[in-house]
């Protein structure tokens, strides 16, 4: 899965609660695992005491028209306090925030320190390219082609639609001249009549 753990941000609810002593009725630990575990808790009996929550604070972009249809982008804290972190100096700097220029040995570890710092910067711009290009970019591309198929469905149903208004208006006017025909013939029927009774 996906190792990024930038940008996450854990919570507990609850109320705190006294150490208590295991009850007899609770089974011992009896592997390694258990055993560790009951050693890093101390003697708690198995209680509710609250809610530990796990959230990530990523950027969301809704890519579709439908609700589930999104991607999201986690960045690193880009504050100078979380930059260039984890550089052993000798002026005990810890962060991008914390250095100071004012002696050579100084100077020299603020340089390590703004190394750090621009390979961080990098390599989160790296991840926003790479987001851009194949999460973005790719989406961007596969919404121009739908974009054509509905464009291209569209003009097959208006010519269907127009297809059908023709048949309709050929048959209204083949029956209008067949009724005009028919009308004319039988008005030339009576003026034949009328001529032989005159």
């Amino acid at each position: 899965g996906n190792s990024n753990t930038d940008g996450l941000a854990i919570r507990y609810t609850g109320e705190a609660l006294p150490s208590q002593p295991n009850p007899p009725d609770l089974p011992q630990p009896e592997t390694a695992l258990n055993q560790t575990s009951q050693a890093a808790m101390g003697n708690l009996s198995p209680v509710k005491a609250g809610t530990v929550s796990l959230s990530q604070n990523a950027l969301v972009f809704q890519i579709g028209s439908n609700a589930e249809q999104t991607t999201s982008l986690a960045l690193r804290n880009m504050r100078t306090n979380s930059l260039g972190t984890g550089v052993e100096t000798e002026s005990g700097f810890r962060s991008l925030a914390e250095i100071d220029v004012t002696g050579p040995i100084k100077a020299q570890d603020a340089m390590r320190v703004l190394d750090r710092a621009l390979e961080e910067v990098s390599s989160t711009r790296g991840e926003i390219g790479a987001f851009q290009k194949n999460n973005l970019e790719s989406n961007l591309n596969y919404l121009r082609i739908a974009h054509e198929n509905v464009m291209s469905s569209e003009s097959v149903i208006r010519d269907a639609d127009m297809a059908e208004e023709m048949t309709g208006f050929t048959r209204n006017q083949i029956m209008t001249d067949s009724a005009t025909a028919m009308l004319a013939q039988a008005n030339s029927r009576a003026q034949s009549v009328l001529r032989l009774l005159q």
